[in-house]
């Protein structure tokens, strides 16, 4: 093809596109304002192991289509056992199986209370609002309540990266999911943006600040120069859309800016920890403590099953983790070794290295993945993802409702909008 295209992001989706482009003969320039490809798939190497600062899972292997790209490059997988859990409650003492199968069934029935709620109620409630109306009338004990609430912010607020009262009742839970195992990259999921990345022409460090396009083409001005071209895919994550950081001209349709701004982007930070010797047991891969009140809680993913390291990766999301990103490192690591001192005393040692992420404040993503809040709905993804006058083409988490918020839904996107390019090309 004798067609030049520009592709905005050397993200999953940004790869994926340009990936297929240049397979199809199309001349394709990637710009990438980070100085890495993988965007928001980040693995950090910086305490001696590779550790996913970003996306870390393939969530559902049968049939996805990052299984089939890991296992064509040899890529090793394993598997993340989320039953294999060790909840701690307020005295330090471990819930046993039984405590955990009553806390399941109780939080089952906080989840059917919710979905008849959803189902029957016709006006647009945030998830924090129905369940405050179900946990008041649930007439839970302190321990169980505990126990509910952390369960409630692993199960649903990390999830979405967003606080409960964030998130939109009637479209929570409604995206399509793969089936079988997640699975975890213990050499890190850099390792598919490479896959992708390979023999292709990508400029890294070339930060975009304007987007023109007219009838001869686009034109993306950067502050490394001006590049040309007839189309070009962008991958721009949410937040960025939504903070205008990058200039339309001329401007975006009011259509998609409105779908932009009712959705929203949420923040999901990790705190990686390494220690001399291991406090913790070997074999769960969950561990949490379950003080009063959840809106602080930390998820701490044992890394041992996966590396043989002796690290712990504890996940914060929404407020929280907005509020971690204003505090020191050390005030961070402080935090979260309270919640392990309460779960295994006060003689545990301080972690020798650890490092932490701070999404929200990232000026490149401005936030983890998309959600859909109350005012938002399903269909705002899809009109984020129309090309703009046959010119600009959109790809990423935030461009399909089938997928949002998942790595396997941005490479999708970008497949997509390449086999669009390709149409318009040669029709």
């Amino acid at each position: 093809m004798d067609e030049e295209i520009i592709v905005i992001g050397a993200g999953i989706a940004g790869l994926s596109a340009a990936h297929r482009l240049t397979a199809e003969g199309f001349k394709v320039t990637v710009l990438e304002g980070r100085d890495r490809i993988g965007g928001r798939v980040w693995t950090d190497t910086s305490l001696g192991t590779p550790v996913d600062l970003g996306a870390s899972w393939i969530h559902g292997i049968r049939r996805n289509p990052l299984t089939a790209l890991a296992n064509q490059a040899g890529i090793s997988t394993v598997a993340t056992d989320f039953d294999a859990l060790a909840l701690y409650d307020i005295d330090g003492s471990v819930l046993n199986d039984d405590d955990l199968d009553k806390l399941a069934e109780v939080f089952e029935r906080v989840l059917a209370d919710l979905r008849d709620v959803k189902k029957y109620s016709n006006a647009d409630l945030s998830i924090a609002s129905a369940l405050s109306t179900i946990l008041g009338q649930d007439n839970l004990t302190d321990d169980q309540r505990r126990g509910v609430d952390w369960v409630i912010a692993s199960e649903i607020e990390f999830e979405a990266a967003a606080d409960l009262y964030e998130l939109s009742l009637h479209y929570w839970d409604e995206d399509d999911a793969f089936n079988g195992e997640d699975v975890l990259f213990p050499d890190g999921y850099v390792q598919i943006a490479r896959e992708l990345a390979a023999g292709l022409e990508i400029r890294l460090s070339h930060v975009v600040s304007e987007i023109a396009h007219e009838e001869q083409g686009v034109v993306v001005t950067t502050d490394c120069g001006e590049f040309r071209g007839q189309r070009t895919v962008i991958t721009l994550p949410l937040g960025i859309l939504r903070a205008g950081s990058v200039t339309f001209t001329p401007v975006l349709p009011a259509s998609k800016q409105n779908a932009i701004h009712r959705l929203d982007m949420g923040t999901l930070n990790k705190l990686a920890m390494r220690f001399d010797h291991r406090f913790w047991p070997n074999e769960k891969h969950f561990l949490g403590y379950l003080k009063e009140g959840a809106d602080d809680a930390i998820s701490f993913l044992n890394l041992f099953p996966y590396s043989g390291k002796n690290l712990l990766l504890g996940f914060v999301s929404g407020t929280h983790a907005r509020s971690w990103e204003q505090n020191s490192a050390s005030a961070v690591v402080d935090e979260a070794m309270w919640h392990l001192r309460g779960m295994f005393g006060n003689s545990i040692p301080m972690p020798t290295a650890s490092t932490f992420t701070k999404w929200h404040s990232d000026p490149f993503s401005r936030g983890s993945y998309s959600h859909v809040p109350p005012g938002g709905s399903l269909s705002d993804y899809e009109e984020i993802a129309q090309p703009v006058e046959d010119r600009l083409f959109f790809a990423g988490e935030a461009t399909t409702k089938r997928y949002p918020g998942t790595v396997h839904g941005a490479l999708i996107s970008g497949w997509r909008e390449a086999d669009r390019i390709m149409q318009r090309a040669v029709s």
